[in-house]
């Protein structure tokens, strides 16, 4: 079980001696940045709990595994934003590249991801949400089971063309859901489904971006979390678990996800994506590599995070218009968290080399630094819970940080 989880062999230890032992608690929460493989563990978790021979193994030809692979089981329910884009473009990508069954399954899975937050269980059909989506859902639906594993594949070039069809249809459902919280509506909803009697032995409900609920849907989640239906797991996700409030912290049992190592991310590019590296910056990373399919030119991205940066410790080398650029480059919700990221990394690697950044005082330097991470963090939730004017939170951003120096 767990054998196509790379390199979270901590979580995956805990997790599998958690279930042995018949110890797995109703709700968990795994924490960790983007791309660690958060949602592919709870996915698995899922397919883990339904699992009709009990061995698990990815391979396992009983009924449950076959839908959990196909992420069509009913017993599993998925809510929240995530990149859903980037990483349906790069299993297009893969699928184009190889035709392999493996590269089918990575492709289907990826583009039901994004279909199984519209299920019927927690969307009204008059939701505008689903309303703006209905029709490319449409398309998505009636065309993913041509690529399913067993299914005749047409000839290449028909294959990228319907490929990239799919792709640019998902690329606007996604557009449509970036930054978007979860409300109270579907959290009502999810707890319903979760209450209805039936003879399944376990259900699933995957909370991801659990940081961005509305007030009223975290108190809704509280109300199952203290009273969980008997055989159903809930699953919370998130990159920010400083953003959980402690109610619900103090009702779930933590998992961290640690950062992959380069090495590690390489690993992952290679095995699941069937790719190699070429050693372009924009590929440094498994971030960096999934962002590529969608023209985010990351180098651009690193050097705007060092140019406001340097126009943030010398302002002699502020420039308006240069600024302006960068504002306007970042403003872009494809750039904005990524540019938001640079910023940080930038932050902790010049802080871990140069003794004097940003400031000689040892003492100043760590609350500088703190501060300016909290202003990140505070940035990107404006952003996404409350969907406040970017140009307005980089430019806000960077004349509160500039006051610290």
């Amino acid at each position: 079980m767990f054998e196509n989880i790379i390199s979270q062999d901590h979580v995956i230890s805990l997790l599998s001696q958690d279930i042995r032992e018949d110890k797995l608690p109703s709700s968990l929460l795994f924490c960790g940045n983007d791309y660690t493989g958060k949602l592919s563990t709870a996915l698995e978790l899922g397919r883990v709990l339904s699992c009709e021979e009990g061995s698990a193994q990815w391979d396992c030809p009983c009924k449950a595994c076959e839908m959990h692979r196909l992420l069509i089981h009913p017993d599993t329910l998925m809510m929240g934003s995530r990149y859903f884009a980037e990483e349906i473009a790069a299993s297009a990508s893969t699928l184009m590249r190889t035709r392999q069954r493996s590269a089918q399954y990575l492709f289907v899975r990826a583009v039901r991801k994004l279909t199984r937050r519209f299920d019927p269980a927690f969307t009204e059909m008059q939701d505008s949400r689903f309303k703006r989506a209905q029709a490319d859902l449409a398309f998505l639906e009636e065309n993913i089971h041509d690529f399913e594993p067993g299914a005749e594949l047409p000839d290449q070039r028909s294959l990228e063309k319907r490929l990239l069809d799919m792709v640019n249809k998902a690329a606007r459902i996604d557009e449509g859901m970036r930054g978007e919280s979860i409300q109270i509506d579907s959290i009502r909803r999810a707890s319903a489904w979760a209450h209805l009697k039936g003879t399944r032995n376990s259900r699933l409900i995957i909370l991801e971006n659990a940081d961005r609920m509305s007030d009223g849907a975290k108190n809704a989640l509280l109300k199952i979390l203290e009273e969980p239906p008997s055989g159903v797991f809930l699953v919370l996700l998130t990159t920010r678990r400083e953003a959980i409030i402690p109610t619900i912290l103090s009702r779930v049992r933590q998992y961290q996800f640690v950062q992959r190592t380069e090495d590690q991310e390489t690993e992952v590019i290679r095995k699941i994506f069937r790719d190699e590296p070429d050693g372009e910056v924009r590929q440094r990373s498994l971030r960096d590599y999934l962002f590529g399919f969608f023209q985010v030119d990351i180098a651009t991205v690193r050097n705007d995070a060092a140019k406001f940066l340097s126009m943030l410790l010398e302002p002699e080398s502020f420039s308006s218009e240069e600024f302006a650029l960068i504002v306007e480059r970042e403003r872009d919700d494809r750039f904005f968290k990524p540019f938001l990221e640079e910023v940080s990394r930038s932050i902790r690697s010049m802080f871990a080399t140069d003794p004097a950044f940003p400031a000689p005082d040892p003492i100043v330097r760590v609350a500088t630094c703190k501060k300016w991470n909290t202003l990140l963090s505070q940035t990107v939730s404006e952003r996404e819970l409350y969907n406040l004017n970017p140009s307005l939170l980089l430019e806000g951003l960077f004349y509160q940080m500039r006051e610290t120096v």
